[in-house]
């Protein structure tokens, strides 16, 4: 093979290598750029379980609160009904526990793409991965000079 074919070819190895450093720093960057936004959902997703749950807590109070005040206006006395109040308390703790159930669930995902993220950015970043990318511009640059 002529020297200035060789030449083009390291140059375009050389050049190969350097666009395929900076496209792994650009995801990388992407990549730890998801994982930040990954954790503020994730803050974001316990924070608004957090009012769900109270939201729930305080309109469960009232409509237990109206129901009683309708119940004692048709003269029912629900303060002697055991089974009346084990119910609605019964109820009242599921859908507390399914809100907090489905907030857990939420960060829990989010912190998982965070994490991730984190990950991939930090593989990207390796400096051995970057070294085992340039060993292979060499390798098919030398497959290419010799195996002519």
């Amino acid at each position: 093979m002529a020297p200035f074919a060789i030449a083009l070819m390291g140059a375009g190895l050389i050049m190969k290598s350097a666009a395929n450093a900076q496209a792994n720093a650009a995801q990388a960057e992407s990549a730890a750029a998801n994982a930040r936004f990954y954790r503020e959902q994730a803050a974001f997703a316990e924070m608004t379980g957090e009012r769900k749950l109270s939201v729930f807590d305080s309109e469960s109070k009232i409509l237990y609160g109206e129901q009683q005040s309708a119940f004692a206006k048709a003269g029912v006395d629900v303060e002697g009904s055991a089974l009346f109040m084990a119910k609605s308390a019964y109820s009242r703790q599921q859908e507390s526990i399914a809100i907090k159930r489905e907030s857990d669930m939420n960060v829990r995902l989010a912190m998982l793409r965070a994490d991730h993220s984190d990950q991939e950015a930090a593989r990207l970043n390796d400096p051995n991965n970057q070294l085992m990318g340039t060993l292979g511009n060499v390798l098919s640059f030398g497959a290419a000079v010799w195996g002519k």
